[in-house]
C-alpha cells in the first residue's frame, strides 16, 4: 500500500494521528522535480516502481476524479472513487462510466470506504 501526497508533513501527520503509518510499505513524497505531484502520474509511478507493482495490479482508491481516478486509469491502473468530502459533488469525466456495480471496479463509486469490496 502506498501513499502519494504533495503535502508529506500534513499527510505523515495525520497518518500517525490515525495510527495508520505502518500500514503503508511506500509514501511517495511529490517534491514537483523529480516526482511531479498529482494530477500528474508521476506519483503514481514512482508507487507503483517501489511497490514493484505493475499498473494492472494496482487499485487506486481516491475522492478526486480529476487528481486521483483519471491519472490512476491513464496509468492502467484500477480506480475506485470514495464520493465524500469536498468533491462528494464533482462530476464524472465523459470518459469515466460511474457505476454501483461492485463488477465494474475500475469506475466503481461508493459513498463509503466500509462498502469497498474484498
Amino acid at each position: 500500500m502506498s501513499s502519494p501526497t504533495a503535502n508529506p508533513t500534513g499527510k505523515l501527520a495525520k497518518l500517525d494521528a490515525l495510527g495508520l503509518r505502518d500500514a503503508f510499505d511506500v509514501v511517495v513524497v511529490c517534491d514537483g522535480t523529480r516526482v511531479r505531484c498529482k494530477p500528474h502520474p508521476d506519483g503514481f509511478q514512482a508507487a507503483l516502481d517501489a511497490l514493484a507493482v505493475p499498473p494492472a495490479r494496482a487499485l487506486m482508491v481516491g475522492d478526486r476524479i480529476d487528481y486521483d481516478i483519471l491519472p490512476a486509469l491513464e496509468l492502467g491502473m484500477h480506480a475506485v472513487r470514495i464520493r465524500l468530502g469536498n468533491h462528494a459533488g464533482q462530476e464524472a469525466a465523459p470518459a469515466i462510466v460511474e457505476s454501483d456495480d461492485p463488477g465494474v471496479v475500475w469506475s466503481h463509486v461508493l459513498g463509503r470506504v466500509a462498502t469497498l469490496p474484498a
